[in-house]
């Protein structure tokens, strides 16, 4: 049996990925660990934080000292000075609206986020659960009473139910808190949440969907819950878990090492090879670990391991799959079909939010896995898409500009990663120069790497078209970009296909009375259809899950 062959195993080597990374960062003049990965737009993130990396930092130096009791003073030290300095960025003015919370990192004066003290309860209060004589009197006494008041902090800070990782989070903190501090109020407040958020979910399905990070923020709170929680609960956490991960597993593309599938909320390290969903790789799967951040003590305390029958799609071939899935609440549903080496996933509803990928392709690309759409500023489009095997056509109902936003116009951009990742790029098969070149209804654009090759066909479905179309190196990001960038209110269609034995096609587009559709007759979308509410939240090969948390299996 190899070092890693079980779960305790594979969960002790992300506890120490997280001290030894954490050793690089740590500050002994600030007692706080700094965050190297936030997203360059959140320059009020960066510097060294206190509810996330320093905490995630100070749970994996517990756990040395625990497996290390015999070389650790050092790290017990450490350990100390880092509750201490935690402990002293709560905010303890009775008379504020956020008393109780946690300033999430360093030279806040006040809480501008009050999800710090979703994310430092947990970890926090493990540490005094289960790593307390580890700790001086004087570090317990003051973890101790930061704890009490986290309980202050959770009441003033309640987020909908419809806020899936917050609010599970925030049950999380309260059943561990309950059993650290012993208090029964507490337990009693985290159960009627956590009925609250089952019974609505199970109705129409997570807020979320399918998003690398966020589903990670809810399987491993709910996995850990099952150290906390009573029987009744307990029943109910096993099932969601088996629902959640059917759809990780079922989205797992192992070819490109992350998830496929159009996805609500993504982050750069999602499509870079430095997604939390690696953690859960290897956690459950046994998967190479890649990612290089501080969140593994997330994930990595739970013990939670998916039913082997579950844990099998993760890793099988799926070529030629179809896997569909829906959110009947919010009208959306989602289709990713699985090729030997990509998969192509598309998403039809309304706008998400910024952060959302209404189409993705995933490949083993070399830096970057993801082919992505996105929004690029705050004029979002509803999307309408048709899937049949490794063909798409994607509808953009494209709004009317809003001048007074920055950028004003609706403006969509198709992100294909650096130049260096592709063999060959043409158009019309003529070999692209590099230059900007427009594109239109007329052109197809094909980008071969070493396994596929993907046409693109973009076309506006408008008699009078406004629409910049265009393929440019994007030098700033270095990513060949196509952009759709719409001045006023228009619908644009982009047709896909994608081949892994040589040349790819796209049909020409053309309008319909609703929608649109290729000439060929393959497909063709339509706007302004509903979600049934009887749709599967999850339907996969042997696997659907539907409302009230349903399950049928094959």
């Amino acid at each position: 049996m190899s070092i890693v062959d079980t779960i305790a195993d594979r969960n002790r080597l992300l506890f120490e990925r997280c001290k030894t990374l954490g050793d690089e960062v740590y500050s002994d003049h600030l007692g706080l660990v700094l965050r190297p990965n936030v997203e360059t737009s959140l320059k009020d993130r960066w510097g060294y934080d206190v509810v996330q990396s320093s905490v995630w930092y100070a749970v994996s130096l517990a756990r040395w000292c625990r497996d290390h009791p015999e070389n650790s003073e050092r790290e017990r030290d450490r350990l100390n000075r880092l509750v201490s300095t935690m402990a002293s960025y709560q905010d303890r003015d009775s008379s504020s609206e956020t008393y109780g919370n946690l300033y999430w990192r360093v030279g806040w004066t006040d809480v501008k986020d009050r999800n710090g003290i979703s994310f430092w309860s947990p970890e926090a209060g493990l540490i005094y659960l289960e790593h307390r004589d580890l700790l001086t009197d004087q570090t317990n006494a003051e973890l101790e009473a930061t704890l009490q008041l986290c309980i202050e902090g959770l009441d003033r800070h309640r987020p909908r139910w419809q806020y899936t990782n917050i609010f599970l989070l925030n049950i999380l903190s309260r059943l561990t808190l309950a059993r650290a501090l012993d208090r029964s109020d507490v337990l009693e407040k985290a159960e009627n949440d956590w009925d609250l958020w089952f019974v609505e979910t199970g109705k129409g399905g997570l807020t979320e969907y399918n998003s690398p990070t966020y589903i990670v923020t809810a399987l491993a709170p709910l996995g850990r819950m099952l150290l906390f929680c009573r029987e009744a609960m307990r029943a109910q956490v096993e099932q969601t878990l088996e629902c959640l991960y059917a759809d990780f597993f079922w989205h797992y593309h192992q070819p490109s090492g992350g998830l496929a599938g159009a996805m609500s909320r993504a982050y750069p390290g999602d499509w870079l090879h430095n997604s939390m969903t690696n953690h859960i790789a290897f956690q459950q799967l046994g998967e190479p670990h890649e990612a290089i951040n501080l969140t593994t003590p997330f994930t990595a305390a739970s013990e939670y391991l998916a039913p082997e029958r579950l844990r099998a799609v993760g890793t099988i071939d799926k070529a030629g799959t179809t896997v569909s899935a829906a959110i009947p609440d919010l009208n959306i549903e989602r289709q990713a079909y699985f090729g030997n080496t990509f998969a192509l996933g598309v998403k039809s509803g309304p706008a998400y939010g910024k952060q959302e990928l209404p189409l993705t392709i995933a490949y083993p690309g070399k830096r970057q896995h993801l082919v992505y759409l996105h929004e690029a500023s705050e004029v979002r489009p509803a999307t309408h898409a048709a899937l049949d095997g490794p063909n798409a056509l994607i509808l953009l109902d494209l709004p009317d500009s809003e001048f007074g936003a920055a950028p004003p116009h609706a403006w969509m951009k198709v992100r294909l990663g650096r130049r260096s990742e592709f063999d060959a790029i043409s158009i019309d098969q003529t070999p692209w120069d590099g230059d900007y070149r427009a594109l239109g209804s007329e052109q197809v654009a094909c980008f071969t790497t070493e396994s596929l090759t993907i046409a693109f066909r973009v076309a506006e479905m408008s008699p009078e078209p406004s629409t910049t179309l265009f393929l440019w190196n994007d030098y700033q990001t270095d990513q060949l970009t196509i952009e759709v960038i719409a001045p006023r209110a228009t619908r644009v269609a982009i047709g896909i296909g994608i081949s892994e034995t040589g040349a790819a096609s796209v049909s020409p587009i053309e309008p319909t009375r609703t929608g649109c559709r290729l000439t060929d007759g393959t497909l063709s979308v339509t706007t302004g259809d509903s979600v049934a509410d009887e749709t599967p939240l999850l339907d996969a090969p042997g696997f659907v899950w539907r409302q009230n948390w349903n399950i049928e299996t094959k």
